[in-house]
């Protein structure tokens, strides 16, 4: 969709399932085991996570429903903002813009504004027409957004392969 405008932009939200906190209620249902030595004649000891986990099926959408709710609280003063929240947004990733530069700046303004009320902030914000930020890049040039690569100064495409490397992976 943000390909159809001719300012466009993409950020990412930092360390989004980390910022979800669980009710009192979902706790029981994150309890799990751990122990040291794997000694299955001493009982393991017992830890909780109270956030979100990342990995469970269940966190997306829980993560996409407190974003949407909280772009509906702020709908009233921030549209253009709520309107990228709930509409151009993809898991943690946020693509959008406008054929309008100035509401492309008032998009990510208020996008963030919106963000920061949750407890969100964005790692990133890369911008059509200049170059991609260096935490969003490994080459100054590019960065991938949805499997792509893009080229944010010239806003061209490309495919986001990347060398195959067939060894096994060493840790």
């Amino acid at each position: 969709r943000n390909r159809c405008k001719k300012y466009i932009f993409t950020s990412d939200i930092s360390k989004l399932y980390n910022q979800l906190h669980l009710t009192d209620a979902a706790l029981p249902y994150s309890l799990f085991l751990f122990s040291e030595e794997l000694d299955p004649d001493r009982p393991p000891d017992i830890y909780v996570l109270v956030r979100a986990w990342y990995g469970v099926r269940s966190t997306g959408n829980q993560s996409g429903a407190a974003l949407d709710n909280l772009a509906e609280m702020m709908r009233k003063d921030l549209n253009h903002g709520a309107d990228v929240i709930q509409n151009d947004r993809y898991v943690d990733d946020l693509l959008s813009g406008s054929n309008d530069p100035m509401v492309r700046a008032s998009q990510i303004i208020q996008t963030k504004e919106i963000l920061s009320k949750g407890g969100f902030k964005l790692k990133f914000i890369a911008k059509s027409g200049e170059n991609p930020p260096p935490e969003a890049s490994s080459d100054g040039e590019s960065l991938k957004i949805l499997g792509y690569k893009w080229f944010s100064k010239a806003d061209k495409l490309g495919l986001g392969f990347e060398e195959i490397n067939f060894s096994k992976r060493q840790r």
